[in-house]
């Protein structure tokens, strides 16, 4: 039995059709490199563990070395087809050099940029031996013209001299070019960060409550991540279900969340995970929730604990920069 999962199934699809599988079964498993299950390792275990309650020998196929080792470290067996990297070279070569067509077709199917990089290659080849035909056929000179007249360097004598000093000035055989001399006093401040700068955070917490529009459960598990519409992340401290519902009457799940170290952009949150009560939160990595928005979760109250300090002391390596 085969099973092929693409990037836009959620996990719960995957698990869903895991548990289904008869027992004692051997099954090949495929799923996209670009799913969200690699970005953490804790559902390959479960995974495993689901396998191996069922006593399934299952095989998880992929052309990708990362979801290979990904595979290999929670245990699951691996069957890696990816292609050795001369023989591959080897193979686009003799494609591109004897069978044009095939390497047309090929570069289409897999769309990758080292393909379109030989397609130019071969359009430039070609350009290339269009114009050494036309530079053999098409006539052509060089004419080089040499002015009859010789040309000789004219260098002038400048002197320059104070303003104020007059002496010699009507000496013609000279340029002369007066200049003048002052002094500005002015004030400049530069200010840069100090290079050993440290910053203690600690997260907030608190509660949410999470509606679900759909006529569908989600089995949801401790870390689903939740983002406010400024890029606030907020972790699931525990595993959660949330009931079917509808438009009309959504259903309701408390879930207890606290704040992550960084949000969407890479910055730390500290303070700003200190949301007010009723802000709003989609689940990040649910195509419910954070394209359709028939998911959505709600802060019950104001969140506390949120706070970042910022601990720097100047160096002289500071003072060096700054002079």
């Amino acid at each position: 039995m085969k099973f092929f999962f693409s990037k836009t199934d959620n996990l719960y699809k995957i698990f869903k059709t895991i548990e289904k599988i008869p027992a004692s079964r051997k099954v090949e498993i495929f799923i996209d490199p670009e799913h969200t299950l690699f970005e953490n390792e804790w559902w390959g275990k479960q995974i495993n563990e689901t396998l191996s309650k069922k006593h399934i020998e299952a095989t998880f196929v992929t052309k990708n070395k990362k979801n290979k080792e990904y595979y290999e470290t929670v245990g699951l067996k691996v069957d890696f087809q990816g292609e050795q990297i001369v023989k591959k070279i080897f193979s686009i070569v003799s494609a591109f050099l004897f069978d044009i067509k095939k390497f047309h077709l090929y570069a289409y199917e897999t769309k990758r940029y080292m393909f379109l990089l030989l397609s130019f290659l071969e359009l430039g080849l070609v350009v290339a031996i269009v114009w050494f035909v036309a530079s053999l056929i098409i006539p052509n000179a060089t004419i080089k013209i040499n002015p009859a007249e010789e040309r000789e360097p004219i260098i002038y004598n400048f002197r320059y001299y104070p303003n104020n000093d007059t002496t010699n000035i009507e000496e013609t055989r000279y340029l002369n070019v007066p200049y003048y001399t002052g002094s500005l006093d002015y004030e400049y401040e530069l200010s840069i960060s100090t290079l050993n700068i440290k910053h203690i955070t600690s997260p907030s917490n608190g509660y949410l409550k999470v509606f679900n529009t759909k006529e569908q459960g989600y089995s949801l598990i401790a870390g689903t991540r939740f983002i406010t519409h400024e890029g606030v992340v907020f972790k699931a401290l525990e595993n959660f279900y949330l009931a079917t519902g509808s438009v009309d009457e959504p259903s309701e799940t408390i879930v207890q969340v606290q704040a992550d170290e960084f949000d969407e952009r890479e910055q730390i949150i500290g303070i700003r995970g200190n949301i007010i009560k009723g802000t709003e939160l989609l689940i990040r990595n649910l195509t419910e929730s954070r394209e359709t928005k028939e998911i959505r979760a709600e802060s019950i109250d104001n969140f506390q604990g949120g706070n970042t300090e910022s601990l720097g002391s100047i160096t002289q390596e500071d003072i060096d920069l700054l002079s």
